[in-house]
């Protein structure tokens, strides 16, 4: 586990979300409420996130047991009835 301080870009955050950075690039600008906040050094066009910074926004994106379970069950009926569709 990084250091709570580490810093990293796009691609570092790429494999901490399991995102491409091409959809964390688009994200940012037209879904900034799902990308974690990033910090702006000045002189800088890259942002950079901190790790500590983004565990918390990981955990407060975190839903109780019951809901995964209830968003499971409709993905897996979603699916199935998808798949059944095009048979």
């Amino acid at each position: 586990m990084p250091h709570p301080n580490t810093t990293f870009s796009y691609e570092g955050l790429s494999q901490v979300l399991c995102r491409s950075v091409k959809t964390l690039r688009s994200d940012r600008v037209r879904r900034p409420e799902s990308v974690p906040p990033a910090c702006k050094i000045p002189g800088s066009s890259r942002p950079l996130w901190i790790y500590a910074d983004v565990i918390e926004w990981l955990r407060a994106c975190q839903t109780a047991p019951s809901e995964v379970t209830k968003a499971d069950s409709q993905e897996q009926t979603d699916t199935t009835n998808a798949a059944n569709a095009t048979n």
